[in-house]
């Protein structure tokens, strides 16, 4: 009989594999479930799914993670709450974005966010080249196809940004929490936190219409 690997085999394991597929299946992973978002959007309003999916993530992960038996200082609870806060951010605003622009247009402009910590936070001429052409495909990509002429299309454009903002903070303050624990236990807490700092939104199913996105 077998028997189970130790952490550090797991550790190694995990580490052979190439960071680009972690990217590439991280962005599988939330642009398919985004897809899926659209779909729902027909009958559920946009606040609603983001807060079932932070719900949902808070519910595995903490079952996962179980961060408490660790222990949790003051100092924990109050940057989780922060990152969870942000968590639900990012995902409302991305939604409701998504909910009146097209879904390659959104997540193009979303990445506006990481590109300007990459900026602020690079060091050299590499990082600011980069970011160039970064902004370059974004209004290539989304920018340049939006009508602002429509309400519905500024709307989801004020949401995109707001998203992109909040991805921004993710990043930096998911970095400083990670200086005390790992990044899943973050994520579990903060979507933890997120999920309590916003009470259950209604269905809307009398009020929400979806609003007509832009082409």
């Amino acid at each position: 009989m077998s028997e189970r690997p130790s952490a550090p085999e797991r550790a190694l394991v995990a580490d052979r594999i190439p960071p680009q597929l972690y990217i590439v299946g991280s962005g599988l992973i939330q642009y398919v479930g985004a897809a899926l978002a659209v779909v729902a959007f027909a009958s559920v309003e946009p606040a609603l799914v983001a807060w079932w999916r932070v719900l949902t993530g808070a519910l595995v992960l903490l079952a996962w993670k179980r961060p408490w038996r660790g222990g949790l200082t003051r100092s924990d609870l109050a940057i989780s709450a922060l990152f969870g806060v942000i968590v639900l951010a990012m995902n409302s605003s991305f939604y409701e974005a998504i909910a009146r622009l097209p879904l390659g247009t959104a997540v193009s402009i979303e990445f506006v966010g990481p590109v300007a910590v990459a900026v602020v936070r690079g060091r050299g001429w590499r990082p600011r080249v980069a970011a160039v052409l970064a902004f370059a495909g974004v209004a290539s990509i989304g920018g340049l196809a939006l009508d602002l002429s429509q309400p519905s299309v500024r709307a989801g454009l004020a949401w995109i940004l707001l998203a992109a903002l909040a991805w921004a903070a993710y990043i930096v303050v998911g970095q400083r929490a990670s200086t005390t624990r790992d990044g899943v236990t973050n994520l579990a807490l903060g979507c933890a936190w997120g999920s309590l700092s916003s009470s259950r939104p209604s269905s809307g199913r009398e009020r929400w219409r979806p609003r007509p996105r832009g082409s």
